[in-house]
């Protein structure tokens, strides 16, 4: 009893491929298990498009960067080879489950091992087939060339490997030295920006401080000049009154006879009133005179209407001069 379950196990841990206890097992996206060596050189001769692998035992497509390592199968194996078994049994292991002939042929198409009945059999008539020695002996070959190419891969890989790790050192070594330059450079023109932005703000600061001081003297230039034209206005507001009553007073002698105007003594017309009556007019031109020097007005009509108007108030003095002189002749 314990022999024949013995055999089950047997049979669940063997290889369909090698028909031996799997090695380093792995299995397959639709569940079967081989061993590595095996699935990777039936990939190898039927390798299809994407990495697509056809199942030795089922037929299914599976991608053969999907294969897991099967532990569990791994450790039955490992306990199956602590046991000794006698011959008897490790030939059962040999034996085809459905005719119970020895295991002696391999069908090359379908990758499994099969008894002469199987061979004629409807499942693998007409299929290339050759003995398992042959076959076995063919394929340690093919393993071998694969392990060697696989080896020399993995010395190609080391080396590539030890040369990327010299080259990253090389480059970990000189990193400071290449940037070293470049981060000098950024930190100038960064402290480069910042003085420039410190010193236009500096400079915004005098502007619109002198913009300040500049408005502010010439609202005061402003205020004063529009005072002393007040001034002058009122002045000549009064003198115009005045010159007024005495243009009536004139009238009114002239229309008196000659006798009474020879005796009215015009006490009310002395010289020094008659000098001090135009100065609000050379007032207004002196007050309009500094403010286009002051200010710096430009404009050509304005300066021209300044000299017209100085020199009509100096004419028109000189004309009321001349009248007064003519009262005194008589008084």
């Amino acid at each position: 009893m314990a022999s024949s379950v013995l055999e089950i196990i047997k049979e669940e841990v063997t290889c369909p491929i090698c028909l031996d206890l799997m090695v380093e097992p792995v299995s397959t996206d639709c569940g079967h298990s081989f061993c590595r060596a095996c699935i990777t050189l039936n990939y190898e001769s039927i390798k299809g498009k994407e990495e697509e692998g056809i199942c030795p035992v089922c037929g299914v497509t599976y991608l053969f960067g999907h294969l897991r390592p099967n532990r569990h199968v791994a450790n039955i194996v490992e306990s199956l080879l602590g046991f000794k078994s006698n011959p008897e049994e490790e030939q059962k292991v040999n034996v085809c489950v459905q005719h119970g002939e020895k295991l002696q042929l391999f069908c090359e198409k379908d990758m499994v091992a099969i008894c002469w009945l199987c061979e004629r059999s409807k499942d693998h008539r007409g299929h290339q087939t050759a003995l398992i020695e042959e076959v076995a002996h063919k394929y340690k070959e093919k393993l071998q060339a694969a392990m060697e190419m696989q080896m020399a891969n993995k010395k190609k890989c080391d080396e590539w490997e030890c040369d990327l790790q010299k080259e990253r050192t090389f480059w970990e070594a000189r990193q400071s030295e290449f940037l070293s330059p470049f981060l000098s450079l950024k930190t100038q023109i960064q402290s480069d920006v910042e003085n420039v932005q410190m010193e236009f703000k500096r400079l915004r600061g005098f502007l619109d401080s002198k913009e300040k001081n500049e408005v502010q003297k010439l609202m005061q230039e402003k205020e004063d000049v529009m005072n002393s034209l007040a001034e002058s206005q009122n002045e000549v507001m009064k003198q115009r009154e005045a010159v007024r009553d005495l243009i009536s007073d004139v009238e009114h002698q002239l229309d008196c006879s000659t006798m009474e105007m020879l005796q009215v003594r015009l006490q009310e017309v002395p010289a020094s009133e008659s000098q001090e009556t135009w100065k609000p007019f050379s007032s207004l031109c002196a007050a309009l005179i500094f403010l286009v020097k002051t200010v710096g007005l430009s404009v050509p009509s304005l300066s021209s209407f300044l000299s017209q108007f100085q020199r009509l108030g100096n004419h028109c003095m000189h004309g009321w001069q001349g009248k007064l002189h003519f009262f005194n002749f008589f008084f």
